[in-house]
C-alpha cells in the first residue's frame, strides 16, 4: 500500500506544478495585455472627427488627465465623449447593458434577474422622459456626447472589436 502512495505523489505534484505555471502564464498576459492597451497619451496626434465643427486641442497632463479646449460646448462634449470611450467603453457598454436590462445577452444566465430588475423598473422609459424633460440646449449636449463616443466606436473598428473579442461578446448596438 505504501509503494501505491509512493507513486501517485509525483503525479499530484506534477499536475500541480503544471497549474500552477499555467496560471502563471494566464496572469502575466493579462498584465502585459493590461499594460499594453492603457489609454494612450495623444501627444501631438492629431484626431479627425467628422462629428466636430471647429478644430478642438487636447493637452495631457504629466498626471494623464486631458485638458480641452473647444469653441463650443457642443465640440467639447463630442470630445469627452471620444476620449472617454477611448479609455472606457466596455464599462459604458456594461451600464448601457444594465439599463437596458441586457447583460445576460452579453455575460449569461446568472444576469437574467438583473434584466428583469431593469425591466420592470423600466429604465428605458425612465431615460426618455429625463430626455424630453431637459432643455433643448442640454438635450444637444446630451447628443454631442454619444456622437463622441459613436466616433470612437466608428473610427476604432478594430481596436474595440478587439477589446469586446477579447471580453467574449460584441458591444451594444
Amino acid at each position: 500500500m505504501m509503494q501505491n502512495h509512493e507513486n501517485r505523489f509525483p503525479k499530484i505534484f506534477l499536475s500541480n506544478i503544471v497549474i500552477l505555471i499555467a496560471g502563471l502564464v494566464v496572469l502575466v498576459a493579462a498584465v502585459v495585455f493590461g499594460f499594453f492597451s492603457q489609454p494612450k497619451e495623444f501627444g501631438n496626434v492629431d484626431i479627425v472627427l467628422d462629428c466636430l465643427s471647429q478644430n478642438v486641442e487636447i493637452l495631457t497632463g504629466v498626471d494623464g488627465i486631458a485638458h480641452i479646449s473647444a469653441g463650443n460646448d457642443a465640440d467639447l462634449l463630442r470630445t469627452i465623449g471620444y476620449l472617454q470611450a477611448t479609455r472606457q467603453l466596455p464599462n459604458l457598454d456594461r451600464l448601457l447593458r444594465v439599463a437596458t436590462g441586457q447583460m445576460s445577452a452579453a455575460h449569461g444566465k446568472k444576469f437574467i434577474e438583473l434584466d428583469i430588475a431593469a425591466h420592470q423598473l423600466d429604465f428605458v422609459a425612465l431615460a426618455e422622459q429625463t430626455l424630453a424633460e431637459l432643455s433643448p440646449e442640454a438635450q444637444t449636449l446630451f447628443e454631442a456626447y454619444c456622437a463622441g463616443i459613436n466616433a470612437f466606436v466608428a473610427t476604432q473598428r478594430h481596436s474595440v472589436a478587439q477589446q469586446f473579442r477579447l471580453a467574449g461578446y460584441e458591444p451594444h448596438k
